[in-house]
């Protein structure tokens, strides 16, 4: 593969014209009610362009330049940013970066000239990824740094890490493999250290995908495979079905392919295609097919390798992209070579050459079309700067001319008037001295008497807010007093035998919850981590507890999978989460179960958080599912139920995500579920009590200065 191909480029143009997919019907209907000059029609038109997006190009560019022209009229800044960001991005995926480098050096003087900080840091950033494409390198990565340098200032830590790897991108392609790795270490590191990783995984795993791309051309195979397997655990975690996913996988594939290890090689091109296959996605099943063709061919199966690199070429030929065909192309002509079938070898070494030769007129074409737009600019620019030099060359000569005729006149005048000046400005003086004494004066009794008026009306003011935050204070303790009340925080000995039920809310109310009844000889518990902390959380919090009551105690479900989907079911409803356009992704994750205290059997079901059991000393993790308890269409799949029988003497531990994520440590890095986990098998042993203690220890102890960030809950429980 080409390096030029391989690399997993996350540092293209992130812009903001807008989120929002509506029709495009929809959309014009709104743009009748208003006025011509409307500032409303502004963001229509932004949305207008972004549907048409692959669609109709001269009407997606034609509302941008719209949303451009009334923004500029109305003299709006952060519209006509917005606008020509989105005309930037329309040029620059045709292609056509001369125009795409001149409407963002419009967005860069916009910001510049109104001290939009974040906007032109971000600007700088793009204009310095165009410039890197036209080849003005010097160019490219002063603006880069200058955009990094001002989204520093405003602590922009996102479009910092889009800065430094357009930095490590730009020196990737030009094969300076150091400089390109230490620019993606400070963007992975900016990511641990100031990003939520669970919000932000995509952007930290392409980073990871990254580093092993370059790791590979530096001859550091093995590296780059542990790189994309990092990449992979964090799609694994957080989102396996991705475009970012697949390409991962295919990419590891080669990886392995290159060392001879063909097994694992196929199953990551089958995991890939598989992926992409569900989302549609055709680039990706021409890598996945193309990694497949690679494995096939190392381990010998010549006819698989032709039926995958034949699949690779047509999802390569309904794209439309003739790099990918010529070389899918190649690799069966190769084979049939390898075979003495010179006829097919032929023929399709004759489409490769084919494919080729229309690929060096494309490029050709292009590049004649940018050196004719660069040259008229050019031309342009030259003729506007020789226009104006003339004019300035004419003001001077008339200026001169003036200067001239009233020299002599101004001569005699200054002779007179140069004593007259000097009596005068001595006076002048003595008079400016004096009254400066008598405003100084009068400045400073000003001053002093706004200074006690300010200072009293700021007591006052201080005095107001502090009554407020009182009043709020005590009404979010007495909540919490009410939430204790309704929610269990501490261990049932009549429940169970030994147990510990750890509650450390972040904020003085909780958004997770800890919960559990008796049914029979069972013991049904849970923890659970709410949408958001502190208020919001909170009332999640109350809306899980009435709904498991209800699900419980009069539908006598007991199962935990049944219960989490009838749960699913009643929130979805509760928080009117069925309208798809405008429903907020408001939910819980949740670790149930079900424990038979007699017969020791456990029943297990989670949304997103797993369980840890320990049986004949081994710690053991079930994963949830990856769906939360709420409104998430791309998941809406039966919650899965896991049977286990423990024994006597077994441990079990359920918990939130809170305890894990929280920063901390010698350098303010996450606790993360390897060193939770260990923690817990060390020490399972110990009586429930003792190990409560540890826990608490051990997380304060990480935590040391530093805010909790999240809430925590935890429960441990003994066979």
């Amino acid at each position: 593969m080409a390096r030029f191909f391989t690399l997993v480029v996350s540092t293209l143009l992130i812009l903001s014209t807008s989120s929002a997919v509506a029709q495009v019907d929809s959309l014009l209907n709104c743009l009748t009610q208003y006025e011509e000059n409307d500032s409303s029609r502004i963001s229509i038109y932004l949305q207008l362009s972004e549907n048409f997006d692959g669609e109709n190009e001269e009407a997606q560019m034609q509302y941008a330049i719209k949303a451009l022209e009334l923004s500029e009229n109305l003299e709006l800044p952060i519209y006509f940013i917005k606008s020509a960001e989105s005309l930037t991005s329309i040029h620059y995926f045709k292609g056509e970066y001369v125009e795409s480098k001149e409407y963002i050096s419009k967005a860069v003087s916009v910001a510049r000239a109104n001290k939009m900080w974040p906007e032109l840091g971000s600007a700088l950033v793009t204009l310095g990824q165009i410039e890197d494409f036209l080849e003005e390198d010097q160019s490219s990565i002063d603006h880069t740094l200058e955009g990094i340098a001002i989204l520093e200032d405003i602590k922009d830590y996102t479009e910092m890490i889009r800065g430094y790897n357009s930095l490590a991108s730009f020196y990737y392609y030009r094969e300076m493999n150091d400089k390109a790795l230490e620019y993606y270490n400070l963007a992975r590191a900016l990511m641990i250290n100031h990003l939520d990783i669970k919000e932000n995984y995509e952007l930290v795993a392409v980073t990871e995908s990254n580093i092993g791309w370059v790791n590979y051309y530096d001859g550091k195979i093995d590296d780059a495979i542990v790189q994309f397997r990092k990449a992979i655990q964090i799609y694994d975690k957080y989102d396996k079905i991705s475009t970012y996913a697949a390409n991962a996988r295919s990419s590891l594939s080669v990886m392995y392919s290159e060392i001879g290890m063909f097994f694992p090689a196929i199953q990551q091109a089958e995991e890939s295609i598989e992926i992409s296959e569900e989302l549609g996605y055709f680039k990706g099943l021409y890598n996945g097919y193309e990694a497949l063709g690679t494995a096939y061919r190392g381990k010998g199966e010549v006819n698989n390798a032709i039926e995958s690199y034949e699949m690779a070429y047509a999802y390569a030929d309904s794209l439309g992209f003739l790099e990918d065909m010529a070389y899918s192309s190649l690799k069966i002509a190769e084979i049939y070579e390898s075979f003495n079938e010179y006829e097919e070898a032929y023929k399709y070494l004759l489409l490769n050459r084919e494919l080729s030769d229309s690929l060096e007129m494309i490029r050709n074409e292009a590049s004649f079309e940018e050196a004719i737009t660069k040259y008229e600019t050019e031309k342009t620019e030259s003729q506007n700067q020789l226009l104006k030099k003339e004019n300035e060359l004419k003001k001077l000569e008339l200026e001169n001319q003036k200067i001239a005729s009233d020299s002599e006149m101004e001569k005699q005048w200054t002779i007179g008037a140069s004593v007259g000046i000097v009596l005068l400005l001595i006076m002048i003086f003595f008079i400016y001295q004096n009254r400066i004494k008598q405003k100084a004066n009068s400045q400073l009794s000003e001053a002093y008497t706004t200074i006690q008026r300010s200072h009293a009306e700021l007591k006052n003011a201080n005095l107001i807010i502090q009554e407020k935050n009182d009043d709020i204070t005590s009404s979010i303790e007495y909540a919490s007093k009410i939430q204790e009340a309704l929610l269990p925080t501490r261990e049932n000995a009549d429940l169970f035998r030994d147990s510990f039920f750890i509650l450390r809310p972040k904020d003085i109310v909780s958004g997770d919850f800890l919960w559990y009844t008796k049914v029979e000889d069972s013991v049904i518990f849970a923890a659970a981590d709410c949408t958001g902390h502190g208020v919001p959380g909170a009332f999640m919090s109350m809306i899980g507890n009435s709904f498991l009551q209800q699900i419980i105690t009069e539908s006598k479900i007991y199962q935990p999978a049944l219960i989490l989907d009838e749960l699913r079911a009643r929130v979805i409803d509760a928080l009117n989460q069925k309208n798809g356009v405008d429903a907020r992704k408001d939910g819980m994750d949740m670790a149930l179960c079900n424990l038979n205290l007699k017969t020791g059997e456990l029943q297990f079901s989670g949304a997103n958080n797993p369980l840890y059991y320990v049986k004949e000393g081994q710690m053991i993790e079930i994963k949830g599912d990856k769906q939360p308890v709420g409104y998430m269409p791309e998941r809406d799949e039966p919650f899965t139920n896991h049977t286990i029988q423990l024994s006597k003497g077994d441990a079990l531990y359920v918990f939130s995500d809170g305890y894990a994520d929280q920063f901390g440590g010698p350098k303010g890095k996450k606790f993360k579920y390897r060193q939770m986990r260990d923690l817990l098998f060390n020490n399972y042993q110990l009586e429930m009590s003792q190990q409560k203690q540890i826990m608490l220890k051990a997380f304060d102890d990480w935590k040391g200065d530093l805010e909790q960030i999240d809430d925590v809950c935890m429960i441990g429980v003994r066979i």
